[in-house]
């Protein structure tokens, strides 16, 4: 027989939830509200790992199953990525690099 009991309640949101995900190892949650912020929780903690403000309430949310970023919808905005910890400073580093390339090449033409 299966028991159903509320185990724990994580109170991060101020409105409904839109989106929640594991990731693959289980030991992060990320949950998207109407509040406009995206969220990466620890587990079984729940202590808040990231918290974003994506300015517009959030419709959907996906998360790298590494917890590395997430991918998120808002009603109001385009859709943008969040990158978290290591996979920030490359994403970053990536950006940067492109963009030099391209102020490079608009010099040189």
């Amino acid at each position: 027989m299966i028991s159903r009991s509320v185990v724990q309640v994580f109170q991060v949101h101020s409105d409904y939830l839109t989106a929640v995900r594991w990731s693959s190892d289980s030991r992060r949650l990320m949950t998207a509200s109407n509040d406009e912020h995206v969220a990466v929780l620890t587990l079984p903690e729940g202590r808040v790992l990231h918290r974003v403000n994506c300015g517009s309430p959030v419709r959907t949310a996906e998360m790298a199953g590494d917890a590395s970023a997430v991918v998120v919808a808002m009603e109001k905005k385009e859709p943008m990525v969040v990158w978290f910890g290591e996979a920030a400073e490359a994403a970053a580093a990536a950006s940067s690099a492109a963009a030099s390339s391209t102020a490079a090449a608009s010099s040189t033409a």
